[in-house]
């Protein structure tokens, strides 16, 4: 069996400070975390792309590890290296225990929809993944396991753990989000002058999107009718079209963002009837 996992760790990722010229590229970095995996699990790896290499799980089975995510925390203080190493290659470990997941860590992540095959590659087979669900432009729902180190994405395995089928699986971690995203906060891009959004200490603020007074036939437009943006893994921005001046700084700052290929989503979206949909910009 092969395992494919792209670590999410729970800490707020904004802006990677500008990289010097002492700083790894992407691919020095690989190497650095594919020789602290050798360690790690006692076997070889196998380089198969710039961030992606491949080795062998404590179980035996094949694992394919995506480091972008480490990288990018990397880049926000290069001189951490040793710490991020240590923290993802932990987490990395926890994450080959999925027998101890509890069901209670089942929740609803955001995130875009090519989001498993950009980790594991458009040839590879998904049946180790639970089929997402859409939600709008180009943004679906995931089924993930929570923990205080990381967010992985829950498999069939888990559900046969816990006895559960995909339709059962849904309304769970839907039920757990509440308890699961915690306390929220705003925040602000750059300084107070910045667009506004959601942050969570959790990692999960784009979760909200999930939850049914957020967006459902109880709440068809959401609250406020307010237009969001996923900008991050742990951050989504939002305006509120009645006030004018922030829905102007949230488009003028989603149009830049977009542009720069700093946020992760491309598409706003919002709620309408109901459903999520997506929304169109002034020109």
């Amino acid at each position: 069996m092969r395992n494919y996992f792209r670590i999410s760790l729970v800490i707020f990722a904004f802006w990677a400070a500008p990289a010097s010229a002492d700083t790894l590229t992407p691919v020095q970095f690989r190497d650095a975390f594919a020789a602290r995996a050798a360690v790690a699990f006692k076997h070889s790896t196998v380089v198969v792309g710039e961030q992606t290499f491949t080795t062998k799980s404590l179980k035996g089975d094949d694992v394919t590890i995506v480091t972008e995510n480490a990288y990018a925390l990397y880049l926000k203080d290069p001189s951490k290296l040793e710490n991020v190493l240590e923290l993802f290659t932990t987490s990395l470990i926890q994450s080959q225990t999925p027998d101890v997941a509890k069901i209670e860590q089942l929740v609803i992540i955001v995130r875009p929809s090519d989001y498993i095959t950009r980790s594991v590659g458009p040839d590879a087979s998904l049946e180790s993944f639970i089929t997402p669900r859409p939600l709008a432009g180009d943004l679906s729902f995931f089924l993930a396991v929570d923990s205080p180190v990381n967010i992985r994405s829950a498999s069939p395995s888990d559900l046969k753990l816990w006895k559960i089928d995909e339709s059962m699986a849904w309304q769970l971690a839907e039920s757990n989000l509440k308890s699961r995203i915690g306390p929220i906060a705003i925040a602000h891009l750059g300084d107070e002058t910045g667009a506004s959004g959601i942050t969570a200490d959790s990692g999960l603020a784009p979760s909200l999107m999930a939850d049914p007074r957020f967006c459902s036939a109880t709440s068809p437009n959401g609250i406020s009718s307010q237009i969001i943006l996923l900008y991050g893994r742990d951050m989504i921005l939002f305006a509120v079209p009645s006030d004018l001046d922030m829905t102007a700084k949230f488009w003028k700052t989603a149009k830049s963002e977009i542009t720069a290929g700093r946020s992760m989503s491309s598409t706003p979206v919002t709620c309408k009837n109901g459903h999520w949909t997506t929304v169109l910009g002034p020109n």
